[in-house]
């Protein structure tokens, strides 16, 4: 097979912007931002396309590809594939190329680049593009076309197209639990970029693992092949598959020059309705290395959180007060004028708050009890509540006892000293020999 490459450089694989001295000073514009435009190319054709090379002249157009050489701002949109973009910016040309080992069927979007123009949006006219050589999954010469499908700019982003574009923060084709229907994330969701590192000695040839994410909160952006993964390496075939059912996300690679560990290999997007995901959330396995010789060497495979975008859900303990919250003071004390829910303390909410001079909270705020209505312990016996036990308390007890007083029918078991349900004389002796002191055994029965 014959493939010419123009100095292009493996850069992105699968799915992975005249006055006088003295004239009066006048206010200068700030220059406007460059339009962004996605520029989407497609190919045509009846076979299963194994390579492909092509160039394209954009000198016709006002604007130019973001980023320069290997760094250009295009992503591959075809799955199983190898492929690559370098730009010459000087010459105004964008190189295009694709490996596939398995094939991929025509016809097909290939690539989606990322064009900044500062005047009007360009038009699909406005790239000339020639292809170079094409051959089927046989090495054998296909008669295929290339050209522009769709050009979106900022202006003209179409929300709903399961195409993030322009300043939208997702877009799922529908609205969903994570995107709303005007491609923003839905409150309390967040975008996560995960980033995938391999340890290890020597120089790895292939790998392939699974990553478990069912504890994760949340799921890989996309699904299967179109998962939003990005290989942050050059020179190699990767493969990704998000297996939705089954919450577990697979990557694979080869590298037919090796790449020297350790290494950055994969990012990709993770989006969540509950907390930023942390490294305990996920479960590799299944890790199988060798090096160019296929001989099996030992890696280590680590990922971490790199960044979140979004709104995270409201949490309690974060000082800020948020949805459905009282308040948040920023800890999660419980004794607090801020209970560890976000709730404001309150006598009758069960949490005694010595802070706010609480001495009981039994979680009412009935005033017949050993808790008063104040959140103060009323000892048993304690008719009058003031939190002494008086010879007139007992006093108040043995009127109850013989009818002459009701003090006690709101407040049995505070008169009940004896515990045996009932209010009788014995309880106010009882009361009366505590209150000068003896040593007895009061026992309310509340």
């Amino acid at each position: 097979m014959k493939l010419t490459v123009r100095s292009l450089i493996f850069v992105v694989g699968l799915t992975a912007p005249a006055a006088g001295f003295f004239a009066p000073a006048t206010a200068i514009a700030a220059p406007a931002e460059p339009q962004r435009c996605e520029i989407t190319f497609h190919v045509a054709g009846s076979a299963t396309l194994g390579a492909f090379e092509a160039h394209v002249d954009y000198s016709a157009s006002s604007g130019d590809f973001e980023g320069a050489a290997g760094a250009v701002s295009c992503v591959a949109t075809v799955p199983g594939a190898f492929a690559f973009a370098v730009d010459n910016d000087a010459g105004q040309e964008l190189g295009l190329g694709m490996i596939s080992v398995v094939g991929v069927e025509l016809p097909q979007d290939f690539w989606r680049c990322t064009f900044l123009t500062d005047t009007t949006p360009p038009l699909p006219a406005d790239f000339a593009i020639t292809v170079d050589e094409a051959l089927d999954s046989d090495f054998v010469a296909a008669a295929v076309t290339a050209s522009v499908s769709q050009v979106t700019c900022a202006s003209d982003a179409q929300c709903g197209n399961g195409v993030v574009e322009s300043d939208e923060e997702c877009d799922d084709g529908a609205e969903t639990l994570t995107c709303s229907s005007q491609c923003t994330l839905t409150a309390g969701t967040q975008r996560c970029l995960i980033g995938f590192h391999v340890a290890g000695n020597g120089v790895l040839g292939s790998l392939q693992f699974n990553v478990g994410y069912a504890d994760a909160g949340g799921d890989f952006e996309g699904t299967g092949e179109a998962v939003a993964c990005t290989p942050t390496i050059e020179s190699t075939l990767t493969a990704s598959n998000d297996r939705d059912p089954q919450r577990e996300l697979r990557l694979g690679l080869v590298s037919p020059s090796g790449l020297t560990l350790p290494i950055d290999l994969w990012q990709c997007d993770f989006l969540t309705t509950t907390f930023p995901p942390v490294p305990d959330d996920f479960l590799i396995a299944g890790v199988e290395a060798t090096d160019l010789s296929l001989t099996a060497i030992p890696v280590d495979v680590t990922l971490g959180n790199l960044g979140c975008i979004g709104i995270p859900p409201p949490q309690c303990g974060n000082g800020r007060v948020e949805e459905q919250e009282a308040c948040d003071d920023g800890n999660t004390v419980n004794t607090d004028a801020c209970t560890n829910t976000c709730r404001v303390a309150i006598c009758g909410d069960g949490i005694v708050q010595p802070g706010l001079g609480e001495t009981c909270d039994d979680g009412n705020t009935l005033d017949t009890d050993l808790c008063t209505s104040l959140c103060k312990t009323v000892g048993c016996g304690d008719v009058s509540r003031d939190g002494k036990l008086l010879a007139g308390d007992a006093l108040q007890i043995l009127k109850q006892a013989v009818g002459l007083e009701t003090r006690c029918v709101d407040a049995l078991c505070v008169c009940d000293t004896n515990g045996d349900a009932g209010v009788k004389a014995s309880d106010a002796l009882l009361a009366l020999k505590a209150a000068v002191g003896q040593s007895v055994e009061l026992n309310c029965s509340c």
